[in-house]
């Protein structure tokens, strides 16, 4: 999951790992549904802790090159 969220650039972003795992399409779609459903506000928190989980366990398997995304 580190690996599919990172760009050429180096920089962790969730929604890079979620366009990789399951498309853009669906990917656009889910969040629409989030910030319809929820809010965007509980978009952005999903993409800023996932970013920040992903960051922290790339950092752990010694993947120290990984950059932490500065939001989504």
């Amino acid at each position: 999951m580190v690996k599919d969220g990172t760009t050429p650039d180096g920089v962790f972003w969730a929604g890079y790992m979620l366009d990789h795992l399951v498309t853009h399409p669906i990917h656009d779609h889910v969040m629409d549904d989030i910030d319809k459903q929820f809010s965007p506000t509980a978009d952005a928190n999903y993409h800023k802790i996932s970013n920040q989980a992903m960051y922290d366990l790339a950092q752990a398997l010694g993947a120290t090159s990984v950059a932490l995304a500065s939001f989504h």
